[in-house]
């Protein structure tokens, strides 16, 4: 004799849907304290770069600030009208980094009051840094710019707000 499938109920009875539950990688203590020393680390650092001072005429050593957002932001749109490869391609050659790595500086060693006048016109911009990076990042300095600015870069990655994952469905990291 021949079984045929069970029919197909359009209206199935409800059932009882599981509660979610949040799990969590186990991660050793010494790791998340590792981790979280490197985030204040590098919330907490404060990095100099030593900048041409016309009436000394000398490189003053000068606090840079952080590299926030709207600094971040700005990075990226000076890149893309100066016309530049991906940044990750950039990465691939160091060397290649080092107009990136003046924009940076520029940036991180300014106010936000100091590029207002020129970040409306991008070509006066990139020509205001790079005559800042003419004078204030020699050749001897490329290299010492390079790493800089790539650890200014790298450290703002770290602090990056991440919501916690809740019962209610948010799905965090």
């Amino acid at each position: 004799m021949k079984t045929h499938p069970p029919k197909l109920r359009l209206d199935p009875e409800p059932t009882k849907k599981p509660a979610r539950k949040v799990h969590r990688d186990a991660v050793p203590e010494a790791v998340l304290n590792a981790a979280q020393t490197e985030r204040e680390n590098a919330f907490d650092a404060e990095h100099t770069w030593h900048v041409w001072n016309e009436q000394k005429h000398d490189f003053q050593p000068v606090m840079l600030h952080g590299y926030s957002s709207g600094r971040e932001a700005l990075f990226y749109k000076l890149r893309a009208a100066d016309g530049a490869l991906p940044l990750s391609k950039t990465l691939e050659q160091l060397t290649t980094f080092l107009a990136d790595a003046i924009k940076i500086l520029w940036l991180c060693s300014h106010e936000p009051q100091e590029w207002r006048m020129v970040r409306g016109d991008l070509s006066l911009f990139l020509e205001t840094i790079e005559a800042w990076g003419d004078l204030n990042v020699p050749r001897s300095k490329h290299v010492a710019a390079v790493n800089l600015a790539l650890q200014i870069f790298n450290e703002a990655g770290i602090n990056k707000a991440v919501p916690e994952p809740s019962e209610r469905g948010g799905l965090g990291n």
